[in-house]
């Protein structure tokens, strides 16, 4: 499902309705959670299965590190998630280079080889979900994180429609708390990702796509060094459309929108925090966040 879509601001509206019922906190989180797998198959529901797979591995390997008395088990649970999300990722972005790189040495000493045709189709978002459910694991292994205390909170984490197919990797520490409490966004929170959507759409489809297309294509497929503007129209489109969301870091650089925004920069370079607990994301992610997630909401 691509963010500047029809699909996208249908499913979209339904995730705010349902999110805006009066049901109980678990049963919202459990709406998001099978909107986000929807969001997902929509592109291709078989490889909903990888992301299952990768949610439970890392989530059994965490309980299992907590519970583990020896060092010996804890590194086998450790290499059970390492294993398991390097081979899914190996396999599947890296077969070809792989093979490629093997039928090549073997052909330099002298054997021909002749392997089948490697037709497996990547799958959206697999190095960021990966990542995501591995660094989980590797907090719970090194003591700097507990595991989350429910396998919903944790399942939200790997697929939260709003970062899934597009990043960032974040921490279990950035965004497993925040779904402990209520959160409900307010009438500014609306109005501001509104806005803000509206500014991305503009940038997407107006420049991005139609003003500044031609440019970056002629940038791209030229055998020549570009110059700094040739450069800066070529890069410009897929970083133009950015937008504030609720506590969710992204990659980005001091030419971003950030510095305008005045944002402060924390933790490693490149990653950045808005102000108000809002952080710079790319195309179409942020508002959703804004909308659906909110400000936390006082407890009675």
């Amino acid at each position: 499902m691509v963010f500047n879509s029809l699909t996208f601001v249908v499913f979209f509206a339904c995730v705010l309705a349902l999110h805006a019922l009066p049901l109980p906190w678990t049963t919202k989180k459990i709406n998001l959670a099978v909107a986000s797998y929807l969001f997902y198959a929509a592109w291709n529901p078989p490889f909903v299965i990888l992301l299952w797979v990768s949610t439970v591995v890392d989530w059994y390997a965490a309980q299992g590190l907590v519970k583990a008395k020896r060092p010996t088990s804890r590194h086998a649970w450790m290499l059970l998630s390492v294993i398991a999300n390097l081979g899914m990722l190996g396999y599947f972005k890296y077969g070809q280079f792989l093979l490629d790189n093997f039928t090549s040495l073997i052909s330099a000493v002298g054997v021909a080889y002749h392997p089948a045709h490697y037709d497996i189709v990547l799958p959206v978002g697999i190095s960021f979900y990966t990542f995501a459910t591995m660094s989980y694991t590797l907090d719970v292994y090194l003591r700097r994180a507990a595991p989350a205390q429910n396998l919903l909170d944790y399942a939200l984490f790997v697929t939260f429609f709003p970062h899934l197919v597009a990043g960032p990797i974040m921490r279990p520490t950035e965004l497993v708390p925040q779904f402990a409490q209520p959160r409900r966004a307010t009438g500014e929170q609306l109005r501001f990702g509104l806005a803000l959507m509206t500014l991305g759409l503009f940038n997407k489809i107006v420049l991005a796509d139609s003003f500044l297309a031609s440019a970056a294509e002629r940038v791209y497929d030229s055998d020549k060094i570009p110059g700094a503007l040739d450069a800066w129209a070529a890069i410009r489109p897929p970083r133009s459309a950015r937008r504030c969301a609720w506590d969710l870091p992204c990659r980005t650089t001091s030419a971003s929108p950030t510095r305008r925004w005045g944002s402060r920069t924390s933790g490693a370079a490149g990653i950045s925090h808005c102000p108000r607990g809002c952080a710079i994301t790319s195309t179409f992610r942020s508002a959703a966040i804004v909308t659906v997630r909110g400000a936390p909401m006082p407890r009675s």
